[in-house]
């Protein structure tokens, strides 16, 4: 099955990324699959424990009971979370049956290994994207931004996207979540392990692609111009950009002591983070 470009948005939950999408949604030249989020790199955070990075070896060999397991738990999250489109289209058996053909195929190792990333691209293409669609595939899942190389061997032609916030706003935004522990210690808890998995995609080049992007929110919301070369990026259709408003924004300035306190020590370990302070 061909493939179509791809168009990937990326970054910490939090930061925007469901905003920068919402953006795109009316755009004719996009497709946006359901609920915006397909989870497939980041699905062994919730299984296994481990990160899209440790998919391979160090001989560049793919982990076939790894993929397999994660397919397991794609599936899973498809028939609870992806909303009604992607079973009205394949139905819940046909869905399981391709999930467990793919994972069957990866686990009884008949794929070459120079070309799994290939096979990968090409089963979510025609999981996600309906046959008859001609434009492209606009996606969104925060922690792909972590394996936007992984995802550039799968899909040819991609963009990448890495949508990036003041990390104090952040993290105040993921105090008030729920899975954010409602305190600043378990909020930074999150965003530390964010902020070590994106370390480590750096170091592997993922700044230094060609085909990515990186985009600030704070200047998404108040200059029209950052609209403009994004799509300029995307080699699209202009489009108007659709009113934004800011969010969440500054409230870290109402901290205690104690909150400013937890910060610190997390600037001890990630001095960058101070380059993404909005102002800066």
């Amino acid at each position: 099955m061909g493939r179509g470009k791809t168009i990937v948005i990326g970054g910490s939950g939090r930061s925007g990324t469901t905003v920068l999408r919402r953006c795109f949604d009316n755009h004719p030249d996009l497709w946006t699959c359901p609920r915006g989020e397909v989870q497939f790199f980041g699905a062994t955070r919730y299984t296994l424990g481990l990160l899209g990075m440790q998919y391979e070896s160090n001989d560049g060999l793919v982990d076939p009971e790894l993929l397999a397991g994660t397919c397991q738990h794609l599936l899973k999250r498809l028939t609870e979370n992806s909303g009604r489109e992607l079973l009205e289209r394949h139905g819940v058996s046909s869905l399981k049956k391709s999930v467990e053909a793919f994972a069957s195929s990866i686990r009884g190792r008949e794929v070459e290994p120079s070309k799994i990333w290939d096979h990968i691209g090409r089963w979510m293409w025609g999981l996600f994207v309906p046959s008859n669609c001609k434009k492209m595939w606009l996606q969104k899942t925060p922690w792909d931004c972590h394996y936007f190389d992984k995802l550039d061997r799968c899909f040819p032609n991609s963009k990448f996207i890495h949508i990036i916030r003041d990390p104090r706003d952040v993290i105040d935004s993921a105090m008030a979540k729920r899975w954010g522990g409602r305190t600043i210690v378990h909020a930074i808890g999150w965003y530390r392990l964010w902020a070590e998995r994106w370390q480590q995609a750096e170091l592997r080049g993922v700044t230094r692609m060609s085909n990515y992007h990186e985009v600030r929110y704070e200047q998404l919301v108040r200059d029209p111009q950052v609209w403009r070369r994004l799509l300029k990026f995307l080699a699209i259709k202009p489009v108007p950009r659709p009113p934004l408003r800011p969010v969440h924004q500054g409230r870290h300035k109402k901290w205690n002591d104690s909150q400013r306190r937890e910060y610190r020590r997390l600037l001890t370990i990630y001095p960058w983070l101070s380059r993404w302070h909005a102002g800066r």
